[in-house]
């Protein structure tokens, strides 16, 4: 008896997805940045609430130059 071998899977460009997945990687990272953010706004803790609007810049010029 021979036992069913999967297919193997089209073996297409492995950069393609590399884009979507950077970018879903600065999405969560967009994210947890924008909660902790708004953590320290409501503290009142306008130091770190600053550095966190210099870290979502800096992110957010990654994410488009990652578009380009």
């Amino acid at each position: 008896m021979t036992v069913p071998q999967r297919p193997e899977p089209a073996r297409s460009d492995p950069d393609a997805g590399r884009d979507e997945l950077s970018r879903l990687d600065l999405c969560a990272e967009l994210a947890a940045a924008a909660a902790e953010l708004r953590h320290h706004l409501l503290r009142g803790d306008r130091d770190v609430a600053n550095l966190l609007g210099a870290w979502i810049d800096a992110l957010l010029d990654e994410w488009n130059r990652r578009r380009d």
